[in-house]
């Protein structure tokens, strides 16, 4: 077992004031292409003959798709459809699945889990053993070129070399490198050659200008898949069959009518994840929090707002009568349906 600190200290890092993971020597502008070591990271391993069997009636996505050049996105819900922790769902190989989420999602993810996977040839642990490396880049091939005899062929695709694994998860450049935590060193090495070093919020800020969330301790059984805006980035899988909480997901997706989606948003300072957020007038919520990163000057987020507080331009981080301020509207790579 690696402490997170030991980790990060090997590679001369350390915690700062805002809990980001910060470098000597790194870029504090916001550059297009770095890395970084991943903050916060937690890894769920299922190991045993029936892990895609026992998940495959557990997760939002198809775990029978999955191979060893393919991952996919997903989630874990309550039987009432809320989403206990999201993640990136790759394999080692057909026994032995990994879930990246956050570490406070993780450790809910392990919970929860360890409930019915007693009843299969599989077991459920953490690993604490294995660094993840946020990469953003449009040159993976010179970049890791020395690493991997083949890279991944596209989006939501990964190649392994040994015991070290190269994940691309979209179209916008964002990579993660897995290695042991005792390699961790060596590879930084090689990385620090080819790309400029950043602090662990620029990851935190890329990944939310993709539009993907991360579900933390404060927000774990908060909102349904859709909230989280899982049905238009590939987390949801509507033809797989029975999982938990799927009677819930579908209605929503086929007889509901969603209420809020999830947004991008800026302010020079966001509330924490879970906090609500409220509209021009009263204290009704109108929303949550769900993460937020610094950039720059200002803070950005990822937020599940109502449509129309959205459509009214009022989204504030206080209720009405209290000082607060305006949260700002920013883009995401993929469409939001006007109306569902």
């Amino acid at each position: 077992m690696t402490e997170p600190t030991t980790m990060i200290q090997s590679i001369n890092g350390d915690i700062d004031t805002f809990g980001d993971i910060h470098f000597k020597n790194s870029q504090e502008t916001i550059a297009d292409e770095f890395f970084t070591l991943i903050n916060r990271r937690g890894i769920v391993t299922i190991k045993g003959v029936d892990s895609k069997t026992f998940l495959q009636g557990q997760l939002t996505c198809d775990v029978q798709a999955i191979n060893q050049e393919k991952l996919c996105s997903g989630g874990y819900c309550t039987p009432k459809g809320r989403v206990i922790g999201n993640f990136w769902l790759s394999q080692w190989h057909d026994e032995h699945l990994c879930m990246a989420s956050d570490s406070g999602g993780a450790a809910a993810l392990i919970k929860q889990l360890s409930k019915y996977i007693v009843f299969s040839k599989a077991e459920a642990a953490l690993d604490s053993d294995t660094a993840c490396i946020g990469i953003q880049t449009n040159k993976i091939a010179s970049v890791c070129g020395t690493l991997f005899e083949q890279l991944p062929a596209g989006p939501e695709q990964q190649v392994i070399n040994g015991d070290l694994k190269l994940l691309q998860l979209n179209e916008q450049g964002l990579y993660e490198l897995w290695t042991p935590a005792d390699k961790l060193s060596e590879i930084w090495g090689i990385l620090n050659d080819k790309l400029h070093l950043a602090n662990s919020s620029h990851w935190d800020r890329a990944i939310i200008a993709s539009g993907f969330a991360t579900v933390d301790a404060n927000t774990t059984e908060l909102l349904i898949p859709q909230h989280l805006n899982m049905q238009l980035n590939g987390g949801i899988n509507f033809t797989k069959g029975c999982y938990t909480g799927q009677e819930v997901v579908a209605r929503m997706q086929y007889r509901g009518k969603l209420k809020r989606h999830m947004y991008r948003v800026s302010a020079p300072s966001l509330p924490d994840s879970g906090a609500p957020l409220f509209g021009t007038d009263g204290e009704q919520s109108i929303g949550n929090m769900l993460q937020s990163c610094r950039s720059g000057e200002q803070q950005e987020g990822l937020a599940c707002i109502t449509v129309a507080a959205v459509a009214a331009d009022a989204v504030f981080d206080q209720p009405a009568g209290q000082q607060r301020q305006q949260l700002k509207l920013l883009p995401l790579p993929y469409d939001i349906p006007a109306d569902d």
